[in-house]
């Protein structure tokens, strides 16, 4: 019975036979792959390797059809719906069933299963024809003409097919789509680089940004230590300006340090998106099709990078007026202080109240 369904098997579709046809030497065909075959190529038979010089007439015979289809009923279910899963590609030969297709040929714009692929490089293998990884050729073929997308328009900026350039686009700038890639790929080259040193800028960004945390934290510790010193030596009538000044410090260390957290975070991720679009021009960059690179392209090449450069200026002076405003402030205390005992000692009266206690607001 296994013999019987092998040959019931069209050698080109791997399938059943659907309308078989007997062509002059004797070999039998599905009439559409034959047909096909012949309106792509030389009229030969995929058996015998015979060519015909004219193309022969080919002879339907109905009662195999009739034992074709009754096999294909008799299919098991279980094997119809595996064919039928869906897949990215689907090989062009396999009509009653989609078969997942392993490579494309860019000559014959149509993408083949492994056993397709095979007898592709049977009836093919003495020509050179063009293989590539699996690909949509729709996307890739001209809609007017049915030809392979292979020529770049610069007029238009779009692919188009040998007879779009010879016709629709005949007084434009149209290059091949290889030579356009080649440009291309070297403005993008350029663009890789600028994205890797961006990295690199970003990388040196955090770095200042590390260092600027840790003299701001420094600075800060040695604001608090200075000011402890400063206001154990004054009287305890100016307590609660010691405790507003450490107050005021403190928000301003939390603030700065708020701000560089942030700037580190934005930094980080940028960096983190300049890495994954490096990785994905990496990829972009080695692959093998013309199409899908510049399609692609555009959205690369007008990346703008985002300047950081001037993070911080002097991270470590922003504490270092603390000190200079607290000895002012004591100075100011120590002679009202002073001017005030002399004018006890003196029986004069007590210095006015319009200089009030020293605000710490300016720190």
């Amino acid at each position: 019975m296994a013999d019987d369904r092998e040959s019931l098997i069209c050698c080109v579709c791997l399938d059943f036979f659907k309308n078989p046809a007997i062509i002059p030497c004797g070999h039998m065909f599905c009439k559409e792959c034959i047909t096909g075959l012949w309106d792509k190529d030389v009229c030969r038979c995929p058996q015998c390797k015979h060519t015909f010089p004219n193309r022969p007439v080919i002879t339907d015979w109905l009662q195999m059809k009739d034992l074709s289809e009754k096999l294909m009923k008799m299919r098991p279910k279980e094997e119809d719906e595996e064919d039928a899963e869906a897949h990215e590609v689907s090989c062009d030969s396999c009509t009653s069933r989609r078969t997942k297709a392993v490579q494309s040929c860019l000559t014959c714009v149509s993408s083949f299963c492994r056993n397709h692929l095979e007898k592709h490089n049977d009836l093919h293998g003495w020509r050179k024809h063009l293989l590539t990884e699996v690909t949509d050729l729709q996307s890739k073929t001209c809609s007017l003409h049915g030809k392979l997308l292979d020529v770049f328009c610069r007029t238009d900026q779009k692919c188009v097919c040998v007879l779009c350039a010879i016709h629709e686009h005949k007084e434009h700038d149209s290059v091949s789509a290889s030579e356009e890639r080649a440009d291309r790929q070297g403005k993008l080259m350029e663009t890789r680089e600028k994205f890797q040193q961006n990295v690199r800028d970003r990388e040196k960004d955090l770095k200042e940004l590390k260092q600027a945390e840790e003299s701001i934290t420094c600075s800060a510790q040695t604001a608090v230590s200075e000011s402890e010193r400063i206001f154990s030596e004054v009287l305890s009538s100016v307590q609660k300006t010691s405790v507003r000044v450490k107050e005021l410090i403190t928000e301003r260390q939390r603030d700065e340090l708020s701000r560089i957290e942030g700037l580190q975070e934005k930094v980080q991720l940028k960096i983190s998106d300049l890495r994954m679009k490096e990785s994905e021009l990496g990829q972009l960059l080695t692959t093998e099709d013309h199409i899908h690179f510049l399609q692609n392209y555009p959205k690369y090449i007008s990346e703008k990078s985002e300047d950081l450069s001037n993070i911080s200026k002097n991270p470590k002076a922003y504490f270092s007026n603390v000190e200079l405003l607290l000895s002012k402030m004591q100075e100011r205390l120590l002679e009202v202080t002073k001017e005030t005992e002399i004018k006890i000692r003196s029986g004069g009266a007590v210095p006015p109240k319009a200089d009030g206690p020293v605000s710490t607001h300016s720190i």
